[in-house]
């Protein structure tokens, strides 16, 4: 199965080629497109002044790992059948019980500093401004495609890739904490072609071609939280019953693949559980 905007790692991580061009119908003007990525370096480069340096964020992590790792085999070691209590422990190894509180400290001072410093940093104008700046251009983008107003906004996965015994697997690549991106795109469907668009294409899936939405009862997670809603267990998407790590990637269960047969070769559209709906409605068919 070929991922649509999957990223095929297996031969070269510096890959970045987004598989799927076979279905674009329409692509927006060198214009448009430059105006939109410069909007979103824009954001870029707002996101990262909303964050810790990477060194900070890095010594969270890792105090993070280090110390639930310490936090986990304490855990285990108190609750063993011929384990030794806390204070045995501390007598023993005090060293190993101080190093745990150290990482967990710094860890979290390191979040809440990090929570604190965005949250300033997106409340300045010149936030709001990038950001309006940034819906104009998706806006004009958008019409551009002729994507009609009924069209819904709903998230498709991409990820990077490597392919083993015929089939994606997920991988990360570098430092980032998931292979996982949430991609913001307009969905509809008409009688012959559900039709999935962003700020640069718009792509077109026969309805002949399509054959199944399939579940997979797996917990994935993704980088951020695109919707309205300002928390992912807020309003409609309580049910979902999605965690946000300290890290603020969101980890949901399941995720779905929108299975389609194209010119004797199979692909699979991923999105997440909290687009079913959108998908079902768009192309007729239900998941299982």
């Amino acid at each position: 199965m070929r991922p649509f905007l999957g990223i095929d790692i297996t031969k070269s991580k510096k890959n970045e080629f987004l598989e799927g061009e076979e279905f674009i119908i329409a692509s927006t003007s060198e214009v448009q497109v430059h105006a939109t990525e410069q909007a979103l370096e824009d954001a870029a480069e707002l996101m990262k002044n909303a964050q810790l340096p990477l060194v900070l964020r890095m010594i969270m992590y890792i105090c993070g790992v280090l110390g639930m790792i310490g936090f986990v085999g304490i855990l285990r070691a108190s609750n063993d059948a011929d384990g030794v209590s806390i204070s045995e422990m501390y007598q023993n190894a005090p060293w190993l019980l101080w190093g745990m509180g150290i990482c967990l400290t710094i860890a979290g001072i390191l979040h809440l500093l990090n929570q604190i410093n965005k949250n300033a940093t997106l409340k300045k104008d010149e936030s709001q401004y990038t950001i309006d700046k940034i819906e104009k251009m998706c806006s004009s983008a958008y019409e551009e495609l002729g994507v009609p107003g009924h069209a819904k906004k709903a998230d498709v996965l991409s990820f990077t890739y490597k392919v083993k015994k015929g089939m994606p697997v997920a991988k990360e690549v570098g430092f980032k904490m998931t292979p996982y991106e949430n991609s913001v795109a307009r969905i509809w469907g008409d009688e012959t072609c559900l039709y999935i668009a962003d700020v640069a294409h718009k792509y077109a899936f026969p309805l002949s071609d399509l054959q199944a939405i399939r579940t997979i009862n797996k917990s994935i997670s993704i980088p951020g939280w695109s919707k309205e809603d300002s928390h992912p267990n807020a309003g409609k998407y309580k049910k979902y019953k999605m965690q946000v790590d300290r890290y603020g990637c969101i980890h949901f269960k399941p995720y779905h693949i929108l299975e389609l047969n194209h010119n004797g070769e199979l692909w699979g559209i991923y999105f997440p559980c909290y687009e079913l709906e959108v998908f079902e409605k768009s192309t007729g068919l239900k998941a299982g």
